[in-house]
């Protein structure tokens, strides 16, 4: 069993179909030498003598409000306190 599509004049409208346009060539983008490009600056705050560790942490809701009710600075308020408990 073939299955027939009636095409019509479909093969003649395509043939006709204009061709596009040629565009000019693009040229390439020169490239700049390393030794006379700046070096990139780096965003953000400097390097601080003591890095910090990321940590996640829970605490109960009690002792976190405790910290919170002492204003700016909680967090290292429990920095400070975990240093003087372990006589850092």
């Amino acid at each position: 069993m073939a299955i027939i599509f009636n095409l019509g004049s479909e093969p003649k409208k395509l043939a006709k179909k204009p061709k596009p346009a040629r565009q000019k060539p693009v040229k390439p983008i020169p490239s700049k030498k390393a030794d006379t490009e700046k070096p990139a600056t780096k965003l953000g705050r400097p390097p601080t003598g003591n890095a910090k560790a990321l940590v996640s942490l829970r605490l109960d809701a009690d002792v976190v409000e405790a910290y919170k009710a002492t204003g700016k600075g909680w967090r290292s308020r429990i920095n400070d306190d975990l240093r003087k408990s372990l006589g850092l």
